[in-house]
């Protein structure tokens, strides 16, 4: 229970700190024992440094499709008043569920932006997320599949 009051008592802060940031997301799922978690960073400049808060670490009660891991990420975004135009990147492991997450944000956004689309100031504004995969992950899966098959 006080956990969940800490968390409803660090949202508005949290919320007030990355108003106006342009947020890079970083994302990652682990399964163990037939449950699944998705943990959600932000990561942001200010005063010459790199800052990380972790916006949410989520049991997944569903499939982990990438329909229902888009539906938990924007959940997250709303609940942090951020706006798709504000992230930058998402960073995540080479997971074909989350990089498909990625794209149905991105659909969506595009969908909105074509509703409003005598508006400029629309156009301008609505961006895509960039997808990127983990470099350290990419690296790991290289290794593993060099000492699984050689040269």
């Amino acid at each position: 229970m006080w956990r969940k009051n800490l968390k409803l008592s660090m949202r508005p802060s949290l919320r007030t700190l990355l108003t106006h940031k342009l947020i890079s997301l970083k994302l990652d799922i682990a399964s163990r024992h037939s449950r699944g978690i998705v943990g959600v960073n932000a990561q942001y400049y200010e005063q010459n440094s790199i800052k990380v808060v972790t916006l949410g670490i989520i049991e997944l009660n569903k499939k982990h499709t990438g329909v229902n891991l888009s539906a938990e990420i924007e959940s997250i975004l709303e609940d942090f008043s951020l706006t798709k135009s504000q992230i930058y990147s998402v960073t995540s492991d080479n997971g074909r569920n989350i990089i498909k997450s990625i794209e149905i944000i991105n659909e969506d956004s595009d969908a909105s932006a074509d509703d409003d689309e005598e508006e400029l100031e629309t156009q301008v504004n609505v961006c895509s997320m960039a997808s990127l995969k983990c470099a350290a992950h990419t690296l790991q899966l290289a290794v593993k599949d060099f000492l699984k098959f050689g040269m």
